[in-house]
Parts: C-alpha cells; sequence; structure tokens
C-alpha cells in the first residue's frame, strides 16, 4: 500500500492534488481555508472553482488557471 501510494503521489501533479482537495465533498474546513488564502495572495480578484479549473475575475479580465499554468501562480 506505501508503494503504491508513494507512485501515485509522484506521479500526480500538485494541480491535481489541489483540484482533488477542492473536491471533496468533505473537506469544507480545508475549500475555506483554500479561499482564505487565495484572498490573501490574490485580493484584487475574484477567484472561483470550477471542477477542472480556477478563474480569476478582475473587472473585464478574466484569467484561467489550469494544469498547463497552475506552476506560474
Amino acid at each position: 500500500m506505501f508503494i503504491e501510494d508513494k507512485i501515485l503521489l509522484a506521479t500526480t501533479t500538485n494541480f491535481q492534488i489541489f483540484m482533488m482537495i477542492m473536491s471533496e465533498k468533505e473537506a469544507k474546513d480545508k475549500k475555506e481555508a483554500v479561499k482564505s488564502v487565495m484572498a490573501l495572495v490574490l485580493p484584487e480578484y475574484q477567484v472561483l472553482f470550477t471542477p477542472n479549473s480556477l478563474v480569476l475575475k478582475k473587472d473585464d479580465t478574466t484569467i484561467l488557471v489550469d494544469e498547463e499554468n497552475f506552476e506560474d501562480l
């Protein structure tokens, strides 16, 4: 079991881990903590979570953060 978990973790991207946490139904406290951190890091943006991405909105600007550009964030 430990070896399988280690292999899975090694092949899972940070974005995939982040989205797994955000999609857990039982993790409401984790989601609120992430939203709070995002508000501190990006105070001028409204942060929305979709099943496959983060959407950052500010006035007429919309930025999509997905697996391709998550590490840049």
